[in-house]
């Protein structure tokens, strides 16, 4: 009877530890699950963080090129792209679909609206959104939820844009956007000199240019009149002529335009085109990229030389002084697309600088930011010598950026 005793007992323990087991090993498979839930749930809400900051500061930049209209075309799509491209999301960097993702609009502060529109003139405000999804082929793969037949989370998150410079939102000091018009006969190395200034004096045309006098556009959609004159309309329909003549071949003053120190301003909807020679042939804000050249006179009336595309849109800082006194700093070099590629430029004063069409070749906004000292803004075309017949003018429209704002 004893030796039974032992046996059953034996067997009994031997039962009980194999359930023992088994609950431990249910207990282990469930602790996993949990732990693996844990996880995924983790890897969602970290991707979802990453996505939203990703779109807050996409909406951001996409704001910041709002008001830059090329061919009716807004920079704020392009400008969502490019930042959009340089975060990672779960590991990997997060892709747009900028005709779906990016959409203009208005926000109305009172309402707390977004209206969806079309026109670039309307809108104040910028809504990204951005989405990680099966649809997409992106989605944020789960572990545990492949075992209940879920493998990946579809997340997305949205932010809007907006400025203080433009549209139903403008409310800076300066806002708005203001209109130039820049003859090609346009020479930079005459800004802010007194009439009658002689630049690239003994050119191979025998043929130089002089300043004419001062004058400032004060920015309200300037346009050449027909009769070959400058006309300006102001905000009051006051109409004022100054010929051809009277200018010569000066700049003018950009009026109206805030020039301020570390502020940047952006060059918008540059339209029109230039020959450095009498012809029907004319050229963009980029200027004809297989000629490059520079100022025969190098440096001149205390402004640097510039190497830059011909027929070109450029442009310069100036203080209240004028500029032949003083030190003349280096000269800037456009000759490659990379060094045209620029998101932010920031000349020093007196020196000539390239703006092209506003934009670099991915279709962001450039940026140029006015150096410590500047007071007047010249914009200007590129060319060699003899500038006085040129053919041709560009439509420069542009806005110092305001403060950007994420409103939701």
């Amino acid at each position: 009877m004893k030796a039974q005793s032992s046996i059953f007992t034996v067997r009994s323990l031997t039962s009980r530890t194999g359930t023992v087991l088994l609950y431990a090993m249910i207990a282990f498979i469930a602790l996993c699950g949990m732990v693996s839930l844990g996880v995924d749930w983790a890897r969602v809400q970290v991707a979802e963080t990453e996505l939203q900051a990703t779109a807050d500061a996409a909406a951001r930049y996409a704001a910041l090129g709002l008001a830059n209209s090329l061919n009716s075309q807004s920079a704020a799509a392009a400008n969502a792209v490019a930042i959009t491209g340089q975060n990672k999301v779960d590991g990997s960097y997060q892709s747009i679909n900028a005709a779906q993702d990016v959409e203009l609009g208005n926000w109305s502060s009172a309402n707390k609206t977004f209206t969806v529109t079309n026109s670039v003139n309307n809108a104040n405000a910028v809504r990204v959104t951005l989405h990680r999804s099966k649809a997409r082929g992106n989605a944020v793969p789960l572990m545990f939820g492949s075992i209940i037949g879920n493998a990946s989370a579809d997340i997305k998150a949205s932010a809007i844009g907006m400025t203080d410079y433009n549209g139903a939102g403008a409310t800076a000091a300066n806002s708005g956007t203001y209109q130039y018009f820049v003859p090609a006969t346009s020479n930079p190395w005459l800004s802010g000199m007194p009439r009658n200034t002689i630049a690239n004096q003994n050119n191979p045309a025998n043929n130089p240019d002089y300043a004419g006098d001062a004058y400032t556009d004060k920015g309200y959609k300037k346009s050449k009149h027909a009769s070959g004159k400058w006309q300006e309309t102001d905000l009051s329909n006051n109409v004022s002529d100054l010929s051809y003549s009277t200018k010569k071949s000066s700049p003018v003053t950009a009026g109206g335009l805030a020039v301020t120190p570390g502020t940047s301003i952006s060059f918008d909807g540059i339209n029109g085109g230039a020959n450095n020679f009498q012809s029907s042939t004319l050229y963009d804000g980029d200027g004809n990229l297989s000629w490059i050249c520079n100022n025969i006179k190098g440096a001149e009336n205390g402004m640097s030389d510039l190497r830059a595309p011909i027929n070109s849109v450029i442009a310069v800082f100036l203080s209240d002084s004028a500029p032949n006194s003083g030190t003349t700093p280096e000269t800037l070099d456009f000759t490659s697309q990379a060094s045209r590629d620029f998101t932010t430029l920031q000349p020093k004063l007196k020196q000539p600088f390239f703006i092209g069409d506003g934009r670099n070749s991915s279709g962001e906004a450039q940026r140029f930011i006015p150096p410590v000292g500047a007071t007047r803004l010249f914009i200007a075309t590129m060319d060699a010598y003899e500038w006085n017949n040129n053919t041709g003018g560009f439509v420069v429209t542009a806005h110092a950026s305001g403060k950007v704002l994420l409103v939701k």
